[in-house]
C-alpha cells in the first residue's frame, strides 16, 4: 500500500465493521432502506478509492479487498509472512495469497496462519483456504466459487452512487458478505479456534446436519421457508419431503391427503389458501372500522425465487 493511501485512509476497527454490517443486515431483514449512504459500501469504497484511484477496471483487486474486509470483520488479523509480523488496522498488503492469523495465536512458539488463494478459470473464480504451520487433523480445506456475474454485481454495487438505488446496493454487498463469511471466514475461525485450544464460536451452521434438521423440525413451516432463503445448505435441508410431510400433518392434519405433488407443494397450497381466507376475514372486520389492512409477505414465494 502506498504512503498516500496510509495517510488518507481512515482507521477502521473490526468492531466498527461488525456494527455497520449488523445494522445493514437488520435493514435487509426489516425491509428498511436508509436515507443516507450505506455503511459497508461506503467504507469499502473509501478503501477502494484510496487503493485504486480512478481505475475501476481492476475488478480482481476490488474483489480481493472485499474478501479481506470480511476476514477482518470475522476476527482475523492480516499477517505479513515476509516480516513475520501482524499488520494492524485495515491495511491491505499488495500480495497474494492472503495470509491471516488470530492474535491469540501469537503467544505460541509457532504462529499458525491461514492462507487464501484465488484461482480464476473462465467465468468462475474460486477462493481456496488452507492452514499452514502444522494444522490438526480436524482442520479442513475450504473453498467457495463465484460466477463472473456475481463478481460484477458486487463490484458494480461498490462503485455505484450510494445515494441512488440503495436497496439494490445493500442486497448485492450483503449477499457477497454473507457468502464469504458463511463459506470461508466462519468455518476457518471455528477450525482455527479448535486448533489453538480456544472456545469454538457459537454458530448454527457449524452444527451437525442431523441436529440442524432436528431444529428445523420444531419450526413452523413458514419459518422453515424463510430459513431456506439464507444459504444453499439450509435450502437443501429445507427441501426434505419428509420434513414437509411432518409440517403438513402438524398444521393441517390428514386433510387433503390425496392431493397431487410433493408434500412441500401440498403444504404451500394449503398454507396460502388459509392465509387468504384469514386475510379476507380480517380485512372485512377492519373495513367496518375504516382501518386499512395489508397482507404479510409470502415466504414461500421468496424461497422459490431463490431456488431458481
Amino acid at each position: 500500500m502506498s504512503s498516500k493511501t496510509q495517510n488518507t485512509l481512515p482507521q477502521i476497527t473490526a468492531g466498527e465493521i461488525s456494527v455497520r454490517v449488523s445494522e445493514m443486515e437488520d435493514n435487509i431483514e426489516t425491509g428498511v432502506v436508509a436515507d443516507k449512504p450505506l455503511s459497508v459500501p461506503r467504507f469499502l469504497r473509501e478503501v477502494v478509492m484510496a487503493e485504486l484511484g480512478d481505475a475501476p477496471r481492476k475488478v480482481h483487486r476490488l474483489f480481493i479487498i472485499g474478501i479481506h474486509a470480511v476476514m477482518l470483520e470475522t476476527g482475523f488479523v492480516s499477517f505479513d509472512k515476509n516480516t513475520n509480523t501482524v499488520v494492524d488496522g485495515f491495511t491491505f498488503l499488495n500480495q497474494c495469497p492472503l495470509c491471516y492469523t488470530l492474535k491469540e495465536s501469537l503467544n505460541g512458539s509457532v504462529i499458525k496462519t491461514v492462507v487464501l488463494n484465488l484461482l480464476t478459470l473462465g467465468e468462475f473464480t474460486t477462493v481456496y483456504s488452507k492452514f499452514e504451520n502444522g494444522p490438526g487433523k480436524k482442520s479442513r480445506a475450504r473453498c467457495v466459487e463465484f460466477r463472473e456475474d456475481q463478481r460484477v454485481a458486487f463490484i458494480s454495487a461498490l462503485w455505484s452512487n450510494c445515494y441512488k438505488q440503495t436497496d439494490i446496493v445493500e442486497k448485492k454487498v450483503i449477499e457477497f458478505w454473507r457468502t464469504v463469511k458463511d463459506s470461508i471466514a466462519l468455518p476457518l475461525l471455528s477450525d482455527f479456534c479448535e486448533e489453538i485450544g480456544l472456545p469454538v464460536p457459537r454458530c448454527f451452521m457449524q452444527l451437525p446436519k442431523d441436529l440442524m434438521m432436528r431444529i428445523l423440525e420444531f419450526l413452523p413451516g413458514a419459518d422453515v421457508a424463510t430459513a431456506s432463503c439464507v444459504c444453499s445448505e439450509l435450502r437443501y435441508l429445507g427441501s426434505s419431503d419428509n420434513l414437509w410431510k411432518m409440517k403438513f400433518r402438524n398444521e393441517f392434519g390428514d386433510m387433503n391427503n390425496h392431493e397431487q405433488g410433493t408434500w412441500k407443494m401440498r403444504f404451500v397450497r394449503n398454507w396460502e389458501a388459509n392465509m387468504i381466507l384469514r386475510f379476507n376475514r380480517a380485512r372485512a372486520r377492519a373495513a367496518a372500522h375504516g382501518i386499512p389492512l395489508y397482507m404479510v409477505p409470502n415466504p414461500f414465494r421468496r424461497m422459490y425465487s431463490n431456488s431458481n
